[in-house]
């Protein structure tokens, strides 16, 4: 099972209802009481936890998806799952 860490943060309650339901079992707890993940970098930025947030330099990002471009295309075609976006610089 593979699971995004962006849809966890999305929606923590989808995110486990659907690991439930991938693992056909029940909860046993209120899903609705799950907490809402708080460590985004820029939530980690702005508690002082970082001077500032760290950003990878769209030049080492290119270059480094380059390097791991036939890993991630295998990752994606091994979990059946969409990580091709891993290769695109942030905007």
């Amino acid at each position: 099972l593979v699971y995004s860490y962006d849809a966890l943060f999305r929606d923590p309650k989808e995110f486990v209802e659907r690991i439930f339901l991938d693992l056909k079992s029940e909860p046993g707890f209120d899903l609705s009481d799950l907490p809402k993940p708080n460590h985004t970098a820029e939530q980690k930025r702005e508690a002082g936890g970082w001077s500032q947030t760290p950003v990878l330099s769209k030049a080492l990002h290119i270059k480094l998806a380059d390097f791991y471009r036939s890993d991630v295309a295998g990752l994606q075609a091994l979990v059946d799952f969409d990580v091709l976006s891993w290769l695109t610089p942030p905007s």
